[in-house]
């Protein structure tokens, strides 16, 4: 192809081409509605491939050689040669012929009788094989035998084709060839096909039936085959006529060709498809029906009764019937809407022939069942299931959509689309690339082209949970008694919520529960239930089956007259309890939930509960709802009217009713129970308040009726003390409580017991504080309950620091001043303090709080004081004017002690920075001192250092001060940055097409360049080590943008798949990714370097979607990498296994999540005794255990032993916390200090 640049095309790198395309398959109009196209448009790279002239040539992928000698090729011509995966071909592949190649060649002007020749490296000797050609045509897919060979003493392989005919040709022309191992030899078999007429036949598949071997017969119908020692059948069949013809053979000696002939026999039309299919059910009630025969049939058979329809009563239902211009597809269109719910036959007349007058073959009569009333069907849903290898599959149930309809699948994250037609009962399944937390959704396409969206119904997960969507939905579970039920009501979901259900024997449970049982009242069962994501707006619904003959009930008593209740039992204060979750009411063998007014289950927050259906006390139970409050003594009597509207007046006086959330409330006869006796007994139903303090309990009320119900209440911040109130028994109706209850908790005075909790303290500023103007400094107070107030602020100036000199700073040095207070609410105030300071320092400032109860607290504040800068603006503002965070450097190009490149240094930082870095002399420095050109990048989050004057052989170190560089907010790097390069030494040089070069490494005598092209693009390079002045390139592998770093990995055995051979080879992992919003993330590569000329990617991932983290470093310590991610809260070492990496990207099928077993302790998984991890998903695949530095510290360089099990970091100094080195690992655990030295 060609291509052109448009005239007036602004974009440089764009061309225009066109070129053909032709399809392999035709339809008709009446047979296809649409057809797609899609291109992917792939990144050039270099030729790989060889020149051939009639002199001969030689050209080498991998492992593959193919070699032509003098006078093979006919003129001068490309041939291109790329190694395939042998895995593709498993269906040809069993114990009898095994892969040991798969390649693909694009290859012409082979000489007439002359042929290619093929060597593959690391044969087994003294074999026998044969090469075939992988062959697809009008629906038939096989192997075309091309060579007969065998390996010698050294694996090279030779021809052992006869020198004359009839013999295999050989590699002659381009294709997918599968080089395969035979267990026995084989022979040749040839013929000729020919019609009833006698006349060769030309172009029709003829196989060897039970094995892969295909040809088509050539113009004269000759066609050559192989066959293995012993009789065999051969199949020839005509796809346009139906007509076929078989022959047997046996070859008993391979060396000799066996010779035989195959007549095509004249067969009838058959049925080979209908419409709806046999035995269909849901099919809509005015469907057409269709039948399509393998061959035309003649018009003049095809009478009025060709297709008959008949319902369940056997009578002929009224219909037409035509047969298209090509006779191969009749249809009958019903006169009459048909009978939802009932079977129907399609009968097809014997009478129809085809254009030769061969009459029907093959079965003729078919059935279908017609849908039910539109009214009666049931609502369809789109089911999805969990992605595996970036996959996930999307279902429909039956009735979903229109028979035969369009719909369209969507990935609403990326916009991805897939267009499947529904079948004959409205269901469709298809799959489309995503991951686990795409939105994914369906668009269904009626007759009429009207379009509705079908939001997705639940996501099944690998582990047995279920994801909802706000549809809404019902999970089930199996129990001894049935399948349970959870349902979740349309809207309860906002989004997306995954829950996941494991019921447990009652056995289990007892056991769980110290076999303390709910007071006066037995356990029925119970089930773990555990919720992540979105939190719910209503609470769900249980259905839990029981067996009624097993509950313990009084004589006369019906199980509808008792009372159930959905608990969770927790230990609380060395007691055993069960907290009530929902009252549940016995409906036809089944326990069911109401919730109004208990919560009702998943309304606490996101996590695992254990819920238990118990049966209660004896006796008509009483629902008692309420809140727990505190409020002051000096209030005196609340009345529930007070404690609903919250609060209550005396004498001009407003006593707040301050709600307490996590109260354990519980219920008890006052005639049974004073205050004196404990709170909570062993085996009590109890209810804890909500955020609001609301409660809701059950309390039996029996046949010894209580005057009044103690109603009591505890609370963690009131040790010691008990809340409580008196009330009198009432009815209560299904959702509406009889009683209500506010039990309350007294403190004294104006809440001092109640409030002990000191206020927070947050500071912020107005830009960057200057030496010597007075500049304000906002301090905002919160309090969890009273106004809070800043006692004082002062400069310490001992613990203050100059930043030129590092001294500390005299009294006069800095100044702070407090002003008056601003509220801003009941219980948060703000102060302005102005600030002034005659050098630039780091200042501290202890700020004292105080609240309206005496808590008082001590907050050290830093403050940073720098120098009026030097002329420069900044091109960007700062996006968070209250940012306290200081930046750092991401990555630095070299990487540290890395070889520079065109005397360039390139630093990125988290977030933008000052223009001071470049208009400050002192900001960045060189040792030994060269000149020094520095440039900001738009952004201001990239500088370019230009080094002028660089010595060959020289190691420079390059600092940024602490003191000077800084964010636009003002925050100064966390303490000064260094990093040191190498020039490279006299004699050696780069080559040529490297831009910068971030990494090197050494492999047999080859060097490894990792070369970022301009942080757009980037490759792996490859050049000899040595003192050559002209070095020479060997290999180039195009890599995702801006690489970062790389680690060798030598000699590493593994599999690609669980069921693959294994591998030994050295590899390379490689770390990189772009920062920033719209960026994909950062990626992980692990690259095959054993061949330099021949680069291959084995495994990859995107191992980070935050747009805010780099992977800046990768170590390697087996059998894991340690991968180090900077984010903006700190740094993260992931320990990812290897193995189990490349087993994740290459697809492997996920399981019960196993780290492998290594018996030998080498580091790898495929030795004997050794079993492979099976791949598990953290940030990525493999992704087993992490390391977090503290809190917003970043980690400069780190050290791993022993798979990581020992492990060693260093974090550089921030602020006025120091730098330290610490011991993260120590013997395979996390190391826990327990004293300040340790670590």
């Amino acid at each position: 192809m060609v291509g052109y640049q448009r005239p007036g095309d602004a974009l440089q790198g764009t061309l225009e081409t066109d070129f053909p395309m032709r399809p392999s398959l035709f339809f008709g109009p009446e047979e296809l509605d649409s057809g797609s196209v899609r291109a992917r448009v792939l990144t050039p790279e270099p030729f790989a491939g060889a020149l051939f002239d009639p002199t001969g040539g030689l050209v080498v992928n991998g492992s593959i050689r193919l070699l032509v000698g003098s006078g093979d090729m006919a003129g001068r011509n490309a041939v291109e040669l790329r190694p395939l995966s042998m895995g593709a071909f498993g269906e040809f592949t069993n114990s009898v012929l095994r892969a040991a190649a798969a390649f693909e060649v694009t290859l012409a002007g082979v000489a007439p009788g002359r042929r290619v020749d093929v060597q593959v490296a690391g044969l087994a000797t003294n074999q026998l094989f044969l090469l075939a050609r992988v062959v697809y045509a009008n629906g038939e897919y096989g192997l075309q035998p091309v060579e007969r060979l065998s390996s010698d003493g050294s694996g090279r392989l030779r021809s052992i084709e006869p020198p004359s005919a009839p013999r295999l040709a050989g590699l002659t022309g381009s294709g997918q060839y599968l080089l395969l191992q035979l267990s026995q030899p084989h022979g040749l078999v040839s013929g000729v096909v020919t019609r009833a007429a006698g006349t060769a036949a030309s172009g029709l598949p003829v196989r060897v039936v039970g094995q892969p071997w295909l040809a088509f017969s050539g113009a004269d119908g000759s066609w050559l085959l192989v066959a293995p020692p012993g009789r065999a059948s051969l199949d020839v069949q005509d796809p346009i006529t139906g007509n076929s013809g078989t022959a047997t053979i046996e070859v008993k000696d391979p060396a000799t060709a066996v010779a035989t002939s195959l007549s095509l026999v004249v067969a009838g039309p058959r049925v080979v498809g209908v419409s709806p299919p046999d035995g269909a059910t849901g099919v809509s009630r005015i469907s057409p029906i269709t039948v399509t025969f393998n061959k035309p049939v003649a018009a003049a058979s095809f009478g009025a009764g060709a297709l008959t329809l008949t319902g369940t009563n056997g009578i002929p239902i009224a219909a037409g019937i035509s047969l298209n211009l090509a006779g191969t597809t009749a249809t009958l269109l019903p006169s009459v809407q048909l009978a939802p719910g009932q079977a129907h036959q399609l009968a097809v007349s014997p009478a129809i022939k085809d254009l030769g007058g061969a009459g029907l073959e093959g079965p003729r009569e078919f059935t279908f069942t017609t849908e039910t009333d539109q009214l009666n069907r049931q609502l369809g849903q789109l089911v999805l299931t969990e992605p595996a290898g970036g996959i996930a599959s999307m279902v429909g149930s039956s009735g979903t959509a229109e028979p035969g309809s369009q719909v369209i699948l969507v990935n609403e994250a990326t916009g991805f689309t897939t267009t499947v037609l529904a079948g004959t009962d409205g269901s469709f399944s298809n799959s489309i690339p995503a991951s686990v937390d795409d939105p994914l959704s369906a668009v269904l396409l009626d007759r009429n082209g009207e379009r509705t969206p079908l939001p997705a119904s639940r996501q099944i997960h690998a582990d047995g949970s279920v994801a909802l969507f706000s549809g809404g939905g019902v999970l089930e579970a199996a129990t001894p008694n049935g399948p349970m039920q959870v349902i979740l009501e349309p809207g309860s979901i906002p989004t997306k919520t995954t829950f996941k259900i494991d019921v447990l024997p009652t056995t289990e449970v007892l056991t769980l529960v110290n076999n303390t049982p709910p007071e006066g009242g037995a356990v029925l069962g119970g089930f773990r239930f555990t919720m992540t994501g979105d939190p719910l707006t209503a609470s769900a619904d249980v259905s839990f089956p029981i067996d009624v003959s097993k509950l313990v009930l009084q004589p006369g008593e019906l199980p509808t007259q008792r009372t159930f209740a959905l608990c969770q039992p927790i230990e609380q204060d060395g007691v055993l309890v069960y907290s009530i979750i929902d009252r549940m009411h016995y409906e036809d063998g089944h326990l069911v939930t109401h919730s109004p007014p208990f919560p009702g289950l998943g309304a606490t927050a996101a996590g695992a509960i254990l819920a238990v259906p118990v049966m209660m006390a004896f006796g008509t139970q009483v629902a008692i709802a309420g809140k727990a409050v505190a409020v002051s003594d000096d209030a005196g009597l609340v009345s529930n009217e007070e404690v609903a509207q919250g609060f209550a007046v005396r004498g001009g006086v407003t006593y707040p009713m301050i709600p307490l959330a996590g109260a354990t409330v519980s219920a008890s006869p006052q005639t049974l129970a004073v205050l004196s006796t404990p709170a909570l007994r062993p085996g009590a139903v109890v209810a804890h308040s909500s955020y609001s303090g609301a409660y809701a309990l059950l309390f039996p009320n029996g046949s010894l009726d209580p005057d009044a119900i103690l109603i009591r209440a505890t609370h963690p911040r009131f040790p010691g003390m008990i809340g409580s109130a008196v009330v009198l028994p009432a009815a209560s109706t299904e959702f509406q409580p009889g009683v209500i209850g506010n039990p309350l908790m007294r403190y004294h005075g104006n809440g001092s017991f109640l409030d002990q909790e000191a206020p927070t303290l947050s500071v912020s500023q107005d830009g960057v504080l200057l030496v010597g103007v007075p500049q304000v400094v906002h301090f905002n107070l919160r309090d969890n309950a009273s106004a809070p107030m800043l006692t004082s602020a002062t400069v310490v100036p001992g613990d203050s620091r100059a930043l030129l000199t590092g001294l500390p700073l005299l009294s006069s040095d800095a100044t702070i001043q407090v002003g008056s207070p601003h509220t801003t609410g009941t219980s948060s105030t703000s102060y302005d303090a102005t600030v002034l300071a005659r050098v630039a320092a780091i200042v501290a400032v202890d700020a004292v709080v105080d609240d309206q109860s005496g808590n008082m607290a001590t907050n050290r504040i830093v403050l940073r004081i720098a120098d009026p800068p030097p002329a420069g603006t900044n091109l960007v503002a700062s996006s968070d004017p209250s940012d306290s965070i200081p930046p750092y450097v991401v990555s630095v190009n070299p990487v540290d002690g890395g070889i520079i490149n065109h005397g360039e240094v390139v630093i990125r930082f988290s977030e933008p920075v000052d223009q001071t870095i470049v208009t400050d002399p002192s900001a960045v420095t060189i040792t030994p001192p060269v000149p020094l050109t520095r440039v900001l990048s738009p952004t201001q989050t990239e500088l370019l250092v230009q080094c002028g004057g660089l010595v060959e052989g020289q190691s420079y170190t390059v600092t940024l001060n602490s003191g000077i560089v800084r964010d636009l907010g003002g925050n100064s790097l966390g303490s000064s940055f260094v990093t040191r390069f190498l020039t490279p030494p006299s004699g050696v040089v780069i080559v040529p097409g490297t831009h910068k070069a971030v990494a090197t490494l050494a492999l047999g005598g080859v060097n490894f360049t990792l070369d970022q092209q301009n942080g757009d693009g980037a490759l792996l390079a490859d050049l000899p080590l040595g003192g050559t002045q002209s070095p020479t390139r060997l290999g180039i592998l195009s890599l995702p943008p801006f690489p970062r770093a790389m680690e060798l990995i030598p000699d590493y055995s593994y599999k690609r798949t669980t069921n693959g051979v294994v591998e030994t080879k050295s590899l390379i992992a490689i770390t990189g990714g772009l920062l920033g919003t719209g960026e994909v993330g950062q990626w992980l590569w692990i690259v095959d370097a054993s061949n330099p000329t021949n680069l291959v990617r084995i495994a990859s991932e995107l191992a980070s979607v935050d747009f805010t983290s780099a992977l800046t470093a990768i170590k390697w310590s087996p059998p894991r990498l340690a991968i180090l991610e900077t984010r903006s809260e700190g740094s993260v070492i992931h320990h990812v296994n290897l193995q189990a990496f490349i087993l994740g990207a290459n697809g492997a099928a996920a399981g019960t999540p196993s780290p492998g077993v290594d018996a030998n302790g080498d580091g790898d998984f495929v030795d004997p005794g050794d079993s492979l991890p099976v791949p598990t998903r953290g940030s990525f695949f493999g992704d087993e255990f992490t390391t977090e530095a503290p809190k917003r510290r970043v980690i400069s360089d780190y050290g791993v032993a022993f798979g990581g099990s020992f492990e060693v970091a260093i974090t550089p100094a921030l602020g006025s916390a120091p730098a330290f080195f610490q011991v993260y690992y120590w013997e395979g655990m996390p190391f826990v200090p327990t004293s300040p030295n340790d670590g």
